[in-house]
């Protein structure tokens, strides 16, 4: 609708010209809300972090902190457990029928 625009680009902070509210972030309600580091560079850790690559590589090659990594580790758990809980809801799943929703779900994404 034309009506959020940038306050911030650094911080992600926008507002709307139309309701006239207070800025608000773009991150919030992500993984991502309230860090300081860059988006990408946390996807691309916690990416090469689920592929195998060991900690202490990343420690070394990616000049991240054990307390980084571990925090952002924690947040998408967080992030992915209440995505988790929220998708199943009303569903009435076994562990079974929840591994082979997400056997299903992982088919289609590699179409």
């Amino acid at each position: 609708m034309g009506n959020i625009c940038v306050n911030t680009r650094k911080n992600g902070q926008v507002y709307c010209d139309r309701c006239s509210f207070t800025s608000f972030s773009v991150r919030r309600g992500t993984v991502f809300y309230g860090l300081r580091t860059p988006i990408e560079k946390i996807i691309n850790l916690l990416g090469l972090l689920s592929s195998g690559v060991g900690v202490n590589a990343l420690y070394r090659e990616q000049s991240v902190t054990a307390d980084s990594l571990r925090a952002w580790i924690v947040l998408a758990a967080a992030h992915v457990d209440a995505f988790t809980n929220y998708i199943q809801q009303d569903m009435h799943l076994e562990q079974v029928q929840i591994d082979e929703f997400w056997s299903f779900v992982r088919k289609k994404k590699k179409i």
